[in-house]
């Protein structure tokens, strides 16, 4: 029987894993913007607040139900935390600022933008992480082979980008 939390899980892959397809239902948005005269670059963030409103209710609410239920609400105030929420903001910043620049990169791209520009976009966050992850030891007690397999899979995705920027609608 799946749980609550199994259900938010399931909620949140799918919201993650269709917003490349929300991107390419909803262009009828997109003139909406146009009408008030932005730059065609800015047009796809119009999006943005519903798709990330939608996973983030949920996630939200359960993250509450937990901190209630358990009784964690007094580990996050008290001394010295305002350096750990600044932090948080800060991250925030930086992933809403990535999702802004993923918008402004598939206006640039035209009709295949939410087709190539998803997977780019997510290559262009696999590749640092592993990259990072191997600079900080984070692979060091993992057996050659899994390293090969991350290595090969890394390639793979710099090849899939180099095919991409070839592609012409």
């Amino acid at each position: 029987m799946v749980g609550l939390s199994g259900w938010v899980t399931a909620c949140t892959i799918c919201n993650k894993k269709l917003r490349p397809v929300a991107f390419f239902r909803k262009r009828q948005r997109q003139p909406q913007a146009g009408h008030h005269r932005p730059r065609t670059l800015w047009c796809a963030n119009i999006l943005w607040p519903s798709l990330l409103a939608a996973g983030a209710i949920p996630n939200i609410a359960y993250c509450l139900y937990l901190m209630r239920n358990r009784r964690f609400t007094t580990r996050y105030s008290g001394e010295g935390l305002l350096y750990c929420w600044s932090l948080s903001v800060l991250i925030g910043l930086l992933w809403f600022g990535g999702h802004v620049l993923y918008g402004m990169g598939i206006s640039s791209l035209g009709a295949l933008g939410p087709t190539l520009g998803w997977p780019v976009y997510m290559s262009f966050l696999v590749i640092p992480a592993g990259l990072y992850g191997f600079a900080t030891g984070e692979w060091k007690q993992v057996t050659n082979g899994t390293i090969g397999l991350q290595l090969a899979g890394m390639a793979i995705l710099c090849v899939a980008v180099f095919i991409f920027s070839r592609a012409r609608p």
